[in-house]
This record gives structure tokens, C-alpha cells and sequence, in this order.
């Protein structure tokens, strides 16, 4: 299906004919590149598929359900944003995921690096020694509170995978779920090892 088409395109600028009698159409699988000599009307043609520039003569037209976006050669950049801000400034809703997919895998990547307070956890399930009673009631909480958290972010996942990609609402909202329930592990584990290694480290000789 054609999401953009030229048909007898002009566009004379009084000194120089850029375009005239243009034809052509793109499809919404095609990749294409503009290759020409500077001056010799590559952005102009774009500004013009982009709607920037008017059309000396001729018919364009851009499909009803095509969203057009432009990046000139010299953007106006903020410089209150990050580059990947940047990139995705004038995102749609998939490239918005897109997005949250990327913060997400990396929040889960420096996750994995950790070890998980099950794998962590003594070989004899023994209970710590070395820590005071409220320190020794809160490492059991937190044992509890990991459990319940990864069981929960195991069950968003499975949604979350068979989620429809055109919902797009539904998959954001499980996403920002999935995100939520990985910092709520990081936070609880890194307790946990705090407290686990206090009770492991070696008593001060007198």
C-alpha cells in the first residue's frame, strides 16, 4: 500500500526547476535513499513530501493513516534532553514503547548482575546469627517480600508476552508494572545482602 505518491510533480524556484513532471510512490516497506549533487533539490523534495514546502504544480498525497515527521539537517536541539530524549522527542505510541522497552531491558540487565537473595542464600537455609532481633525480623520480611515480588513480576511477564502489540495501552501499562516490580526487587535485595553480609562478616577480635 502507498503511503506517500507524487504525481507530475513541479517546483520551480524562478532561477531553477528543482522538480518537474515528478512520479513516483513509496510503499510502507520501502527503504529509500535520495542521492544527489548539493542544490540539486534532495531536502527540498522532502520538505514538500513532509508538507513544509508547497508544490508548484501537480498532485501529492500522503495516506490518511500516515504520521509524517521531519528532521532537518540543522535541528533545534534542547539541551535539557539526553540524546536518546532527543531521538525520541517526536516518537509515535510504538516508538514509544520502543523506548520504555530499551529503558526497561537495561534496568533488567543490571538486575541479572546481581545475585537474587535465593542464590545468595546459605546452602543449610540456616538463620543469621550474628544480627540483632529487629535486623533478624527484617531479613526474614525481606526473604518474604523478594518471594512474593519476583512471583508477581513472573506473572506480569507471562501477560506481558502475550499481550496484542496493538494494544498499546494495555502493554504500557504492564510495562510500567514490570518496571515498578524490578526496582522494588533491586531495593529489597540490595537490603538483603546489606544485612547478609553484616551477618557473615567476621566477628572483631577483642
Amino acid at each position: 500500500m502507498s503511503i506517500v505518491t507524487l504525481r507530475s510533480v513541479k517546483k520551480d524556484f524562478g532561477i531553477k526547476e528543482i522538480l518537474k513532471d515528478a512520479s513516483f510512490s513509496l510503499d510502507a516497506t520501502d527503504k529509500v535513499g535520495l542521492i544527489g549533487t548539493n542544490g540539486s533539490g534532495k531536502s527540498t523534495l522532502l520538505k514538500m513530501i513532509a508538507g513544509i514546502e508547497p508544490i508548484d504544480g501537480g498532485q501529492l498525497s500522503v495516506n490518511s493513516g500516515v504520521r509524517m515527521v521531519y528532521l532537518p539537517q540543522q535541528p533545534d536541539l534542547d539541551e535539557q534532553r539526553t540524546v536518546l530524549e532527543q531521538v525520541f522527542a517526536d516518537s509515535g505510541e510504538q516508538m514509544t514503547l520502543v523506548r520504555e522497552y530499551e529503558e526497561l531491558s537495561h534496568k533488567l540487565a543490571r538486575s541479572a548482575e546481581k545475585k537474587t537473595a535465593k542464590e545468595r542464600k546459605p546452602a543449610n537455609n540456616s538463620k543469621p546469627r550474628r544480627l540483632s532481633n529487629w535486623e533478624r525480623q527484617e531479613f526474614e520480611q525481606l526473604e518474604e517480600k523478594i518471594a512474593k515480588l519476583e512471583a508477581e513480576k513472573a506473572e506480569v511477564e507471562k501477560i506481558l508476552y502475550k499481550a496484542p502489540a496493538g494494544k498499546v495501552t494495555q502493554v504500557q501499562e504492564l510495562y510500567q508494572q514490570l518496571s515498578q516490580l524490578t526496582g522494588a526487587i533491586d531495593t529489597a535485595t540490595e537490603r538483603w545482602m546489606e544485612l547478609a553480609e553484616r551477618d557473615a562478616a567476621p566477628s572483631p577480635t577483642p
